[in-house]
């Protein structure tokens, strides 16, 4: 079983050391975790159609959704600012609660923090230096 995206960065941020952090989140890469923590810091990507803070939502039971959110990613480009100017704001308010309410609850989380552009206590770590280390140039 894949661990969930927030677990990896939780074990990732628990390291002690930057380099640390870095190996490990190269050792468990992939592009969901990748477009999370690009959308999360890189300042040319914005989510300013969509409020601040979490929407109402009813978080999934978690049960067998650990995967979920690696193949909801492909739809995060609808949330950022430029992503579909097509898309109505209620809409893009509507499929990110949808989304919210598909994907571990844990994950949910993480995509609200990703959102307002801020990781928590949860992944103190995980930090811009970090990510230069392990992805350079990913931000």
């Amino acid at each position: 079983m894949q661990l969930s995206v927030s677990e990896l960065l939780k074990k990732a941020a628990k390291k002690s050391k930057v380099a640390e952090r870095a190996e490990y989140l190269l050792k468990h890469d992939n592009p969901t975790m990748r477009k999370i923590l690009k959308y999360t810091f890189s300042p040319k990507i914005t989510f300013n159609m969509l409020p601040e803070g979490a929407p109402p939502y009813k978080p999934s039971d978690g049960i067998d959704v650990e995967n979920v959110l690696y193949a909801e990613t492909r739809r995060l480009y609808l949330f950022t600012d430029g992503g579909n100017p097509d898309l109505k704001n209620v809409r893009k308010e509507a499929l990110f609660i949808e989304i919210l309410e598909a994907v571990d609850p844990e994950d949910a989380k993480l995509l609200i923090m990703m959102k307002d552009k801020q990781l928590g206590s949860e992944y103190k770590g995980i930090t811009k230096a970090v990510l230069e280390k392990a992805y350079p140039g990913l931000v």
